[in-house]
């Protein structure tokens, strides 16, 4: 039963599921017209009809119950209702301004077509017609300048084990419009969203993305890139048998078969369709390959349904996309995700509207949570069938009813490690403060383009009071430009190459880990902050503080280590600090706005790139200290065909010989939970510093590739991956460098060098184990072995 287990769905299997989806739809002011296609024969209701409006823009497809919804405004219109194994019909209707129910019969039909092609070349006739598909593709790109259209998308999570309204365990659905322009141009706005009561709104960006284009060479599913069928090297990977000619939409049609040649690169299987004469794609229906890494997921297909529009051009008016999603446990039950979004009323080479195309390829208006039910009955292209419309019904029931006690035990002792863990603002512990309390307030709409941060809290252990109060004026909104000041009393942390954001507190309070160095902080600083290029910012600050030492202020711990000390905290050279930096930061992560708020997506090939440096001169101004200091900073991921997934990061510094120990470079032994594959592993508690470092670090992950290669009976079909890494890092300090007396700095004179391997995808919940070796000769783990989880 969904009914105690639905009040939350775990974000990660939405934004599982959602990974693998592929944009859309604006709702108007025009009249419904809907109904349902029978077979004549039968009287059943047939899926997928294409159903077209002659001489327009509109078309569509009915669902799997046969039904079908159009908007259009009022007149007199022609429609052709066309199927596969049916013969066409065609209704001309007269629509007013209320809605107007039709249902409609189709005659089956046995079609048998000859080949009108005679071909010469000694090809099969298949390869012959896909050799010509192939051709093609520049003469098709030349004749599509741009489109637009409106759709409708819908994502239905159900628990396969369960019946009736309980087997539904979320909707999705969103209305958009899309753009597109040569040579690429794409942009898609979400007008309107919904979802079941299991949701929150922030986490719908359903979308049909950049339609999978089957003329591409690669087509993009998550984090792999699949050879398309019409790829220019196509026939390298894909065998290819003509099945049959059939009509479609009145016009002669090849059927192919698709055929991997191996199991090596992510590909397709199944059937595709091809117009005889124009040899454009027209449909297609494919699985996946074994070479496509999908974890715990099965029974994949998608689907692409097809309608010519103006000049024989061929645009997809339907994209389906479903599977199996079953982890082995009782943990997460046994799922079936179904994802469709139906195309609407394109608008074919008559120019993109201005103002459209910017730096955002998503945005979702401010308004699309207000929209009402008339409003969006009008633009739900796809009806909802009886059970969708009762799972909405259960779900949204659900969440109105008193918490069970078990789910109230769970909150209970779920919420207070997930405050620990995230919400390090409000509540944190570490060695200097022990346990914070504070109150962190951000205010975005009080006064327009002026964001406020007002932030106060009391560190008990440490007795000392931490303020930070922050405002800034976005002046230009085009380029992301906005002024800013802060003022600030707090205990801060030195610089890290390693994990700049992480928090200690969980590993702190019960293990008394804690790979951060601190130092108390209070004055202000100023800075400005605008977007050079759509993917490149540049950040100008002006710093004036006053720092000072601090030490250790517990020695508690909850659970574990109750005779273990922390690790003592390093003094800093205290004084007032006059400084000026710049950084400049290039994210190649696609940019989305969000209801008025900017966010960042996610595609690969990803690369972001900072450099960044920092000047203290008294000669210039009034300061303490006399340093300078810079930094680069590379994190690369990228898919490689047939073979995973590389990640790379590198981090350079370099400073003068005056730097004081609050901007050393530390290479922190960090991330303890090992969730970014590229951290080092075996420094245990041994923190690196220096006036110089450069670090390197390589990973990666063959999914199951290698097991499936091996082609032995217990591996060939396992779902775990195996991933390799190594790195190596450096940190010393030049002759005369401000190193304070009593303190011992470790260096790595000569590389700190590491290399290891694991597993992944261990279920219950994605576990990951990892198995590293040190290969140089410090003082810290020779080896190490460690478990963690990334979903």
């Amino acid at each position: 039963m969904i009914a105690k287990n639905c009040r939350t769905v775990p974000a990660f299997i939405f934004l599982f599921l959602i990974f693998f989806t592929t944009s859309m739809m604006q709702p108007l002011s025009a009249s419904v017209l809907r109904g349902t296609v029978f077979d004549s024969d039968t009287k059943e209701p047939i899926p997928v009809v294409t159903i077209r409006v002659e001489g327009t823009g509109h078309a569509m497809a009915s669902n799997d119950d046969g039904q079908f919804r159009l908007l259009l405004d009022p007149g007199q219109y022609c429609i052709k209702f066309s199927h596969v194994s049916h013969y066409s019909e065609t209704v001309d209707i007269v629509v007013t301004d209320t809605a107007v129910a039709m249902d409609v019969s189709l005659r089956p039909a046995i079609i048998e077509l000859k080949g009108t092609t005679v071909y010469n070349r000694a090809y099969d006739p298949a390869q012959e017609i896909i050799v010509r598909a192939i051709a093609h593709k520049e003469e098709l790109l030349r004749k599509i300048r741009d489109y637009w259209f409106d759709a409708y998308t819908k994502l239905v999570v159900r628990k396969i084990e369960s019946e009736d309204s309980t087997r539904v365990y979320l909707i999705v659905e969103s209305q958009l419009a899309g753009y597109w322009e040569q040579p690429g141009r794409y942009k898609e706005i979400i007008t309107a969203r919904r979802q079941t009561a299991n949701m929150t709104a922030e986490q719908n960006l359903i979308s049909v993305g950049e339609i999978f284009n089957l003329n591409s060479n690669r087509l993009d599913f998550g984090r792999q890139q699949v050879v398309s069928p019409t790829a220019d090297d196509a026939l390298d990977y894909y065998n290819y048998y003509l099945l049959d000619t059939i009509l479609l939409d009145g016009k002669p049609v090849f059927k192919l078969e698709i055929e991997p040649r191996g199991n090596t690169h992510p590909l397709l299987v199944g059937e595709i369709l091809i117009a005889d004469s124009t040899y454009d794609v027209v449909g297609v229906e494919v699985g996946f390959s074994n070479g496509f890494d999908a974890p715990y997921i099965s029974d994949l297909t998608y689907r692409q349904t097809y309608a010519a529009f103006d000049d024989n051009l061929w645009m997809p008016i339907e994209v389906r996309f479903s599977g199996r999603f079953d982890i082995p446990g009782p943990i997460i039950p046994a799922l079936a995700f179904d994802y469709v979004a139906a195309l609407h009323r394109f608008t074919i080479n008559e120019g993109i509207p201005d103002g459209i195309f910017d730096q955002y390829v998503l945005e979702v208006a401010e308004t699309a949570d207000d929209i009402d039910s008339v409003a969006w009955n009008e633009g739900q292209l796809v009806p909802l069938t009886a059970e969708e419309t009762a799972g909405y019904a259960h779900i949204d029931s659900l969440e109105n009813l008193p918490p069970s006690v078990k789910e109230i035990i769970t909150k209970a002792l779920i919420a207070p490690y997930f405050t620990l863990a995230t919400q390090y603002n409000f509540v944190h512990f570490n060695r200097v403060d022990g346990a914070y309390l504070g109150l962190a307030l951000p205010i975005e709409d009080l006064i327009p383009r002026v964001k406020l941060h007002l932030q106060s809290g009391y560190a008990f252990e440490s007795e000392y009071w931490q303020h930070r109060y922050a405002a800034d004026y976005m002046f230009w909104e085009q380029m992301q430009t906005l002024i800013g000041a802060e003022y600030h009393n707090q205990i801060r942390r030195r610089p890290l190459a390693g994990n700049p954001g992480y928090n200690p507190t969980i590993p702190a309070l019960f293990q008394k880990i804690d790979p951060s160095d601190y130092y108390q902080e209070e004055g202000f600083e100023v800075y400005l902050q605008t977007r050079l290029l759509p993917k490149v910012n540049l950040k100008l600050e002006y710093h004036d503080v006053d720092q000072y030492s601090i030490g250790n202020a517990t020695d508690y711990s909850l659970i574990w280590a109750k005779d273990k000390e922390h690790r003592p905290n390093p003094g800093i050279l205290n004084g007032k600090l006059r400084s000026v930096s710049a950084s400049l930061r290039w994210d190649s992560r696609p940019l989305m706005k969000i209801k008025g708020k900017e966010s960042k997506g996610f595609a690969l090939p990803l690369t972001i790139f900072e450099i960044g440096g920092e000047s203290s001169w008294p000669k210039f101004i009034d300061s303490d200290f006399k340093f300078h200091r810079g930094y680069i900073r590379l994190r690369h991921i990228r898919t490689l065909p047939g073979l995973g997934l590389f990640r790379f990061s590198t981090y350079a510094g370099m400073s003068n010989r005056f730097l004081p120990p609050q901007r050393y470079f530390t290479m922190d032994f960090g991330d303890i939970d090992n969730k970014q594959l590229t951290d080092f592993k075996t420094q245990g508690t041994v923190n690196f510093a220096g006036d110089r470092v450069l670090s390197v670090y390589a990973a990666h992950d063959f999914g199951s590739i290698l097991f499936r290669r091996l082609k032995l009976p217990l591996l060939k079909k396992t779902p775990f991956s195996l991933f390799v890494y190594g790195g190596s890092f450096w940190c010393d300090f030049q002759d005369e460098s401000i190193i304070l007396e009593g303190e011992h700095p470790v260096t790595a004179v000569r590389p700190y060098s590491e290399i290891g391997f694991g597993f992944g995808r261990l279920p219950p919940l994605f576990l990951r184990t990892f198995f590293t070796w040190q290969l140089s000769d410090y003082n810290t783990n020779d080896f190490s072995f460690k478990i963690g989880m990334a979903f």
